[in-house]
C-alpha cells in the first residue's frame, strides 16, 4: 500500500500555522547515532538511548506532516522541493531517536548469526520508517508503542524464515551428505530463530499481561499461523477495535519489560 502523502491535523489551519508549528517550538537536536554505525564492527556496540519527551515527539510529528502537507499543496516546484526537504529532515530526526528501539529488540538474541542480524535489522528499520509515515500523533498514542507492533511482527516473521532461506540459497545439486558443515549451518539457523522467539516469549512472560492481553499477543505474533485483529476479536468474542486496544495495552507492557 502506498504511504499517505501526509497525516492532516486541524492545527495546520490558520494564517499563522507555519510560525506556530515550525518556528515557535524550541529546536530539537539530532540524536547521537554514532553507536549505530559501529554495529558492523562489533556486536558489543550498545544502543545509546536518547528519548524524546511526549511534547517533543508531538512537535516533530506535527512539523513532519505539516511539511508534507505544504509540499503536497505547493504549486511551484521550488516551494514543493523546499517543503519536501524539510519533511525528510524531520523524518530523519524521528527515525534516529528510535533506532535504538529496533536494535534493542533484536541484537541480544542473534549474535551468533551475523547474516540474520543484518537482514532483520535492515528490514525492521524499514518498518520503523513506514511507521513514521503512518503515525497519527493526534490520536494520543506513544510512537514507540505504535512502531513496536510492526517491528516485533517483522522480527518474528524473519526469524521463522531463516532456516528456509538457508536451504534455498544452496546450489540445486547440493547434498547434505557431501557437506561437513551442513549440520552446523542448519543448527545455527534454528538456534538463532529459537533464541529470538524465546527472548520474545520471556519478555511477554515478564510483562504482567492479563489473560486476554496474553491471548491477543500470542494470536497476533507468536502462534502459527498469526491472526489479524479481526480474527482475534472474533475468536475471543469482541470487536476488531477492542482487540486493537488490548494489543496496544499489551505492547506498552512488553516494551517496558524489554
Amino acid at each position: 500500500m502506498k504511504p499517505k502523502p501526509y497525516i492532516y491535523s486541524p492545527c495546520f489551519a490558520g494564517s499563522n500555522s507555519e510560525q506556530r508549528l515550525m518556528h515557535d517550538p524550541p529546536p530539537i537536536p539530532r540524536a547521537d547515532v554514532s553507536w549505530y554505525f559501529r554495529l558492523d564492527e562489533t556486536r558489543n556496540a550498545k544502543p545509546k538511548a536518547q528519548l524524546l519527551t511526549a511534547a517533543e515527539e508531538r512537535v516533530l510529528f506535527l512539523q513532519y506532516n505539516y511539511a508534507r502537507w505544504r509540499a503536497h499543496r505547493a504549486e511551484k516546484p521550488a516551494e514543493r522541493q523546499k517543503w519536501q526537504a524539510v519533511a525528510e529532515d524531520k523524518k530523519a530526526v524521528i527515525v534516529e531517536y528510535n533506532l535504538a528501539l529496533v536494535v534493542s529488540m533484536i541484537s541480544r538474541n542473534i549474535r551468533g548469526n551475523q547474516h540474520l542480524f543484518e537482514d532483520i535489522l535492515g528490514e525492521c528499520n524499514q518498518r520503523l520508517i513506514r511507521a513514521v509515515e503512518l503515525f497519527e500523533v493526534d490520536r494520543g498514542w506513544k510512537f514507540s508503542t505504535y512502531a513496536c507492533r510492526g517491528i516485533l511482527n517483522q522480527a518474528v516473521r524473519l526469524a521463522q524464515r531463516a532456516q528456509k532461506r538457508t536451504w534455498n540459497e544452496l546450489p540445486e545439486n547440493y547434498s547434505p551428505a557431501t557437506d561437513p558443515l551442513a549440520e552446523r549451518r542448519s543448527e545455527d539457523a534454528v538456534d538463532a530463530r529459537a533464541a529470538l522467539i524465546q527472548r520474545i516469549r520471556t519478555t511477554v512472560a515478564k510483562a504482567d499481561l492479563t489473560e486476554i492481553e496474553r491471548r491477543v499477543i500470542d494470536a497476533r505474533f507468536l502462534n502459527e499461523p498469526t491472526m489479524t485483529l479481526e480474527e482475534v476479536g472474533a475468536s475471543l468474542g469482541f470487536s476488531k477495535e477492542r482487540a486493537r486496544q488490548y494489543q496496544v495495552m499489551a505492547l506498552d507492557k512488553i516494551k517496558a519489560a524489554w
